[in-house]
Parts: C-alpha cells; structure tokens; sequence
C-alpha cells in the first residue's frame, strides 16, 4: 500500500498528536521517521521531519482535519463553594497562607488545614477532609 505524507513535524509528539485527531476520525494513518529524529534531532531537517501518513484516498479529510481548529477543553468545576451562602467566589485565607509559607520554611512542616473565606459573603470555614 502507497501512503502520502498529510503533514509533517519536527517534534514526535506534535506527529502523534495529529495522528490522534485523524484515527479519532476513523482514518487510518502511520507516522514515518519519528525513531531517526527521537534519535539525533538535529535529523528532523535532513529528512523532512516526522511525517503523518495516510492512503492517497484519506489525504484530504486528513489535511482538512488537520487545519481545523482544536475545541478548547471544557471549564473546571470550582474546586469550593461557601457552605454560608453557596457562593463559588471563594480563596484560601490569606493569613493562612503567610502562616504555611513561614512553617515550609522555618520547619518544613505542611499545615494540614487550610481555611476558606468566601468572597462574596465574607464567611470564613475550615473544610472537612475530602470536601472539595
């Protein structure tokens, strides 16, 4: 089987991320070169770099899959919510904070509470273990 070259890269990662979005696709393709240039990078121009490659028949679907842009990953959760009022505007006190970079460095010793205070309400509260 022939195969033609969909794109290429100078990093191996970057080429088994492409191959990723196009498999994701349903297409079958193979990457070329990618041991020589892991091996002495400097390489990667001498032989055109690590190449994507696919059946002539999926180089197009595999070029428009490639040039269309990646959806960026969905928001986080906010890791705490004020037990007060529900707020999700919350930050670690920063006293707190003062008092654990002084105990990190004077005694190397990490604090095992962390106090919350809510910004929206002003509440402060220790959360229970495992409460995120």
């Amino acid at each position: 089987m022939s195969l033609v070259t969909a794109a290429a890269f100078s990093d191996t990662l970057e080429a088994h991320l492409a191959k990723a979005r196009i498999e994701d696709e349903g297409i079958a393709c193979y990457i070329s070169d990618q041991h020589i240039v892991s091996a002495d990078w400097f390489l990667s121009g001498a032989v055109g770099g690590v190449k994507v490659q696919v059946a002539p028949g999926d180089l197009d679907a595999a070029r428009k899959i490639l040039g269309s842009p990646v959806a960026p990953p969905a928001a986080a959760a906010p890791e705490y919510t004020c037990p007060d009022c529900g707020s999700h505007d919350v930050q670690i006190n920063s006293f707190a904070r003062r008092l654990a970079f002084m105990f990190i460095v004077l005694a190397a010793l990490p604090i095992p509470w962390r106090p919350m205070r809510c910004n929206a309400c002003d509440h402060t509260w220790r959360p229970r273990r495992g409460s995120a």
